[in-house]
């Protein structure tokens, strides 16, 4: 019974890191002086923030300019682009 117990727990382990791993470090904050680079914790409901090609997506929230395709394989286990544009939601940790 240990033996199956230890394996339930190293694994939730090793999802619960993986989870951890997905979250960005950074956001890039929209402000009226340009583009700051601060902690996801630091930005406010209805801030606008700017995700570069390449870039995680640090919060989850809706696009309001633009047209990319996101790589979500990370959170949904599909390999396929989801395009988004203004009006559509993102999660985070997608990539740009």
């Amino acid at each position: 019974g240990e033996l199956f117990q230890d394996y339930a727990v190293n694994r939730s382990r090793r999802s619960i890191e993986s989870l951890m791993d997905i979250r960005p470090d950074f956001a890039n904050l929209k402000t009226e002086d340009g583009v700051r680079r601060v902690s996801p914790e630091e930005v406010g409901t209805g801030s606008t923030i700017v995700i570069k090609p390449g870039e995680k997506i640090p919060l989850d929230g809706r696009v309001t300019e633009g047209r990319s395709s996101l790589n979500t394989s990370a959170l949904t286990g599909e390999s396929l682009p989801y395009d988004v544009g203004p009006g559509s939601d993102v999660l985070s940790g997608s990539i740009n």
